[in-house]
C-alpha cells in the first residue's frame, strides 16, 4: 500500500508479507543442521564405538567454553581416537567463542530439539529501478535491503527549492493506493539465532563446505 502526502513532500510505501513461509521450511532447514551434527557424531563413534566403556555417551566433543573441552572430551572418551584426533580438536575449537562454524551448528541443533528453527521470514531487496516504479523521481543505482517481519515502511522525501517541492508535488497521487512492485525475497535466520538476519541457503552451503573440511583433517588425524 502506498500513502501519497504531497503537502509533506513524501512518499510513504507499506510493504508486508501477504504469503506466509510454508512449513516445510523449518523442518528442512532443522534437518540440514541435524545431519551436519550427526556427521560428526558418527564419526566420533565409528573411531572409539567399539571400545568406548559408555559408547551412548560418545559424541563429537562440543564444549560450553575454553576451559571445559578438556573434560568435555574426557566425557566423551575422545582420548580413545588418539593423541592426533585430539590434538585436531583442540585446533578446531568446538565451543563458544572458538570455531564460530561449530559452535553456531551447535546452538541452531541444540534449538532444533526444543523448538523449529523459525526463520524471521524474508529479507527484501529493492533496486532503484523498482523504487522508480512506485515513484518515477528516484534516482540512482543503489539497491535498498531491509528485513521484512511485521512489515516495512519506506518514506521517499523529496526536498529541494521552494519551486522544485511544487513540482514534486503535482507528481505526487494523493491519498491510499495499492502497488504491484514486488520485492525480492530470501529466507533468513531469525532475531536471537545464530547468523541473524543471513540468508539461510547460502550459511548453510558455507557450513556444510567448513564441516566437511573439519571431518576430513579428524579422519587424517585417525588414520595417520
Amino acid at each position: 500500500m502506498t500513502l501519497g502526502e504531497p503537502d509533506a513532500d513524501q512518499i510513504t510505501h507499506f510493504i508486508e508479507q501477504v504469503v506466509p513461509l510454508p512449513d516445510s521450511i523449518p523442518l528442512t532447514i532443522g534437518d540440514a543442521v541435524h545431519n551436519l551434527r550427526s556427521a560428526l557424531d558418527i564419526l566420533m563413534f565409528g573411531m572409539i564405538g567399539d571400545r568406548a566403556v559408555k559408547p551412548d555417551s560418545v559424541q563429537f566433543p562440543f564444549a560450553k567454553r575454553k576451559d571445559t573441552l578438556v573434560s568435555t572430551m574426557k566425557n566423551r572418551e575422545t582420548e580413545l581416537a588418539g593423541k592426533k584426533v585430539v590434538a585436531e580438536i583442540e585446533a578446531l575449537e568446538p565451543y563458544y567463542g572458538g570455531n564460530k562454524w561449530l559452535s553456531s551448528l551447535h546452538a541452531l541443533d541444540i534449538a532444533d530439539k526444543h523448538k523449529l528453527i523459525i526463520p524471521m521470514g524474508a529479507t527484501a531487496r529493492l533496486s532503484s529501478f523498482e523504487m522508480a516504479k512506485m515513484h518515477s523521481a528516484v534516482e540512482g543505482r543503489a539497491n535498498i535491503n531491509f528485513v521484512l517481519s511485521a512489515g516495512v515502511r519506506l518514506v521517499q522525501k523529496f526536498e529541494g527549492t521552494r519551486s522544485e517541492r511544487r513540482a514534486n508535488r503535482s507528481n505526487i497521487r494523493s491519498g491510499e493506493y495499492e502497488r504491484d512492485t514486488q520485492p525480492t525475497f530470501e529466507i533468513v535466520f531469525g532475531e536471537g539465532q545464530p547468523f541473524e538476519t543471513q540468508p539461510v541457503a547460502a550459511t548453510l552451503v558455507e557450513m556444510t563446505g567448513k564441516i566437511s573440511a573439519a571431518i576430513e583433517k579428524l579422519a587424517d588425524a585417525f588414520v595417520s
